[in-house]
């Protein structure tokens, strides 16, 4: 075996014991929904899946896509592209409040929007992209601290020293859903002749809050910024008929052209894989498919999930979903209220999404003894959340029933007793 390879194991036998993920707990032998199976478990209860509103009949779709366009093209989607990838695009782009065209897709939400960002600052532009981004301004990225990381990697080089001839892109950091900090930061960056973008999650995954649409807008406005928008989480829940948190009732007068959206078709979709990106408008959006090096140098999706994921806009559109909807978010606020009056940390949640923090020693072992007693839910330690602050994620989806939730917090609440009279 060579050194480099002696390395690596011996850095993770040394540090075995403060590696949260050590042991893959969570082998799931079933398809997802409330009753799962989770290897020798049987019967087991789920608040561990993103998709929201169930499967939606996915899977039955799906395959009589497969059957009718095949696995895929292998080939850049700039050379061979298919009907059903680009009225997915246009359906997508409909769905979100965008002019048809103005969406294109990759094949995972991760790649879109790392795709994105390096589009946003000229970073790895291939095509016209060099000649055009060579010769633009400078741009300030002022992002959310929370923000996925996806969005924060391409951007994780800039975060030290200042614009100049030899740097064209600078990351300000702002505090987790601190405007003030964020208006703050615009303020000192205001002498700056530069591009503007504020980039955040709408709603964030590990924290289960969400953004203030209308303040993020409004500095946008003030400040002359445009607004990236990670909607992985919000997609299918919030807003009219689920089009998410830009949709939501009073924010009608927003103005549209200032936003763009990043999205994934793995959760609320739950198609498993697909990613998209949604501009403005569709030139932007063209010159995007010239200009990002994931399209050009990777299959594109397949068809039979741009079919499906096409579908399941109608679906998600549609008046059985809202009622879905409506049940998600009474069973999200009653688990919210009923967890804090317990006395748990659910950090700021606000949504469908709720953490519990309990910390790194006993995350762990709280999350083997729900399993245990046939709850599973997610425990998530560093990098996913900050060291030392390990939390229980729980999530809830249109599919529990208020039976499921009784269950949850009564298994919950002995499992808790538990561990601490056995630390008392």
């Amino acid at each position: 075996m060579s050194q480099f390879f002696q390395k690596i194991i011996n850095f993770q036998r040394e540090n075995e014991g403060t590696d949260g993920y050590r042991n893959i707990t969570t082998a799931v032998s079933t398809p997802l929904g409330p009753q799962i199976v989770v290897q020798q478990h049987n019967d087991v209860l789920s608040f561990n899946t993103l998709q929201y509103l169930g499967d939606l009949g996915v899977p039955r779709i799906m395959q009589s896509y497969l059957n009718d366009l095949g696995s895929g093209l292998a080939c850049s989607p700039l050379i061979l592209q298919t009907n059903a990838v680009r009225e997915c695009e246009d359906a997508i782009a409909d769905f979100k409040g965008f002019p048809r065209g103005s969406c294109l897709m990759l094949n995972s939400g991760y790649l879109a929007a790392k795709s994105v960002i390096e589009f946003m600052i000229g970073q790895n532009l291939m095509i016209l992209g060099d000649n055009v981004f060579r010769k633009r301004l400078p741009i300030i990225v002022f992002i959310d601290e929370y923000t996925h990381i996806s969005l924060q990697r391409p951007l994780l080089p800039f975060r030290k020293g200042e614009l100049g001839p030899s740097q064209k892109v600078k990351t300000v950091t702002y505090r987790h859903l601190d405007y003030a900090d964020l208006e703050e930061k615009f303020v000192r960056y205001a002498h700056v002749d530069a591009d503007r973008l504020i980039v955040t999650d709408t709603v964030f995954s590990m924290h289960g809050d969400a953004i203030n649409v209308r303040i993020i807008h409004d500095l946008a406005k003030k400040y002359f910024a445009e607004i990236l928008l990670d909607t992985a989480h919000d997609d299918g829940v919030y807003g009219h008929e689920g089009r998410g948190l830009l949709h939501v009732d009073g924010l009608e007068d927003l103005d549209r052209s200032i936003f763009i959206e990043v999205g994934t078709l793995s959760k609320v979709f739950a198609c498993g894989l697909g990613g998209y990106i949604i501009f403005p408008n569709p030139e932007i959006a063209n010159f995007a498919r010239k200009a990002m090096e994931a399209y050009i140098f990777a299959a594109g999706l397949p068809p039979y999930i741009a079919a499906t994921a096409h579908d399941v806009v109608g679906l998600i559109r549609s008046p059985q979903s809202e009622e879905l909807r409506r049940n998600l978010h009474r069973l999200s606020s009653r688990t919210l209220i009923e967890l804090k009056n317990e006395g748990f940390n659910t950090l700021n949640a606000n949504t469908h999404i709720i953490p519990i923090q309990v910390g790194d020693e006993l995350c762990h072992l709280m999350h083997s003894l729900l399993l245990a007693k046939g709850i599973s839910v997610g425990d998530v330690y560093w990098p996913a959340i900050e060291k030392g602050k390990a939390i229980l994620r729980t999530i809830l989806t249109a599919l529990h029933t208020e039976d499921h939730v009784d269950r949850f917090l009564c298994t919950l609440k002995k499992v808790r007793d538990e561990v601490y009279h056995k630390a008392t």
